[in-house]
């Protein structure tokens, strides 16, 4: 009978260590768990294909119809002439399909970028000597479009290279890599395949236009890599400039959690990156051009387009040489801004073009100049 007691006394004492060990066990996940949720990267928001749908690039213009189709009209520097049937528009325009089914083009120097709607990333290259596609490239095969990655929801180029945000959030680049423009992914000079250049997700990217890039981390931080224009400085780990920002965009802008644009520069001393205030209660911007969220377009710098009819009064004037943001129109939905002129996307999908401050100046000086702003004879795509 004790022996009874004590065999079971002894189960009794097994089968509580046991317990013991689970709940201790159970403890250590629930705080591994605990660990992990609070210093994992939040949700990414629901991203989707980018809307870009006109785009300028010296005399050379492209423009995204309402079906998806991408055309290009202006100086011809590629074998574009052989893609078929061309577009006469009211006798005004000759313009050519290139792509269908697009919804953002992106023009660069040398090259060119469509996104479509199945999110492949589309290239062209505009002269022979391609920078950020390929180098010493056939000419006769400019109106063959590469696909150079899929799964793309945002893209930009450069002088040499190109960025592309996929839907999972992390961000590629290709092309040029001699000033560390693809950061420290890769040593190679010069790559085909895009590859991934951090391990950390990204809410928002874009070149500034030549050997650099910007970009926003999910924790709102933005960041600098490459050649710095400003400088001259190469950067091929990421420099920290702000905090609570939510986007940047071409022409070195950025996005405040506040919806306040930032124009980003280099500070007097060679120390640091600064930003410097813009304009309150914006939602889109590109190169020195603003639209606020009650949809109106603003404009600044030397040579901002023109639009209203006061333009030479003198308060104009000087905000123009002041750099100070000027209302252009009072609804807008898109800009493109090229060195001659300016595209603005009105909500009814009709395009206006506008010449830049200084083509403006010279144009008044001949009697023939045309009336603006002028309408493109095309509706473009829609947002989506």
């Amino acid at each position: 009978m004790c022996w009874e007691v004590e065999s079971m006394n002894y189960k009794t004492s097994i089968l509580a260590r046991m317990l013991y060990l689970l709940s201790v066990m159970l403890l250590l996940l629930l705080i591994l768990v605990s660990t992990y949720n609070s210093t994992s990267s939040p949700d990414l928001p629901n991203i989707q294909l980018q809307y870009k749908p006109v785009s300028i690039t010296g005399n050379t213009y492209y423009l995204i119809t309402q079906d998806g189709t991408l055309l290009v009209w202006g100086e011809n520097i590629n074998d574009f002439d052989s893609l078929g049937k061309e577009f006469v528009i009211n006798g005004s325009i000759t313009a050519k399909p290139i792509a269908s089914d697009v919804t953002a083009v992106f023009s660069g120097r040398f090259d060119l970028l469509a996104l479509n709607r199945s999110g492949e990333l589309l290239g062209w290259y505009r002269f022979a000597y391609s920078k950020a596609l390929g180098k010493y490239q056939d000419i006769k095969q400019a109106n063959i479009p590469r696909i150079l990655l899929n799964d793309v929801v945002s893209a930009d180029i450069g002088l040499s290279h190109y960025l592309a945000i996929r839907s999972d959030g992390f961000l590629y680049g290709g092309g040029d890599n001699k000033y560390s423009q693809l950061g420290t992914a890769t040593a190679d000079e010069w790559v085909d395949t895009p590859v991934q250049i951090f391990d950390a997700q990204v809410l928002s990217a874009a070149t500034d236009g030549l050997n650099g890039n910007y970009c926003v981390f999910l924790d709102h931080s933005l960041v600098f890599w490459g050649i710095s224009s400003q400088n001259g400085i190469t950067y091929s780990e990421p420099i920290p400039i702000a905090d609570h920002i939510i986007r940047v965009f071409p022409g070195n802008l950025a996005l405040s959690e506040e919806n306040t644009l930032y124009q980003i520069r280099y500070h007097s001393d060679f120390s640091k990156f600064t930003l410097e205030k813009i304009l309150d209660d914006v939602k889109w911007a590109s190169d020195c051009v603003a639209i606020k969220n009650d949809g109106s377009l603003w404009a600044w710098g030397n040579d901002q387009p023109i639009a209203n009819d006061d333009y030479t009064s003198d308060e104009f004037l000087y905000a123009i040489k002041q750099s100070i943001p000027s209302k252009i129109l009072d609804s807008a939905l898109y800009s493109a801004r090229g060195l001659f002129y300016t595209f603005i996307v009105q909500p009814d999908g009709t395009v206006l073009q506008l010449p830049n401050y200084e083509i403006m100046k010279q144009e008044q000086k001949n009697s023939s100049w045309i009336t603006y702003p002028y309408v493109i004879p095309f509706h473009v795509l829609q947002p989506y």
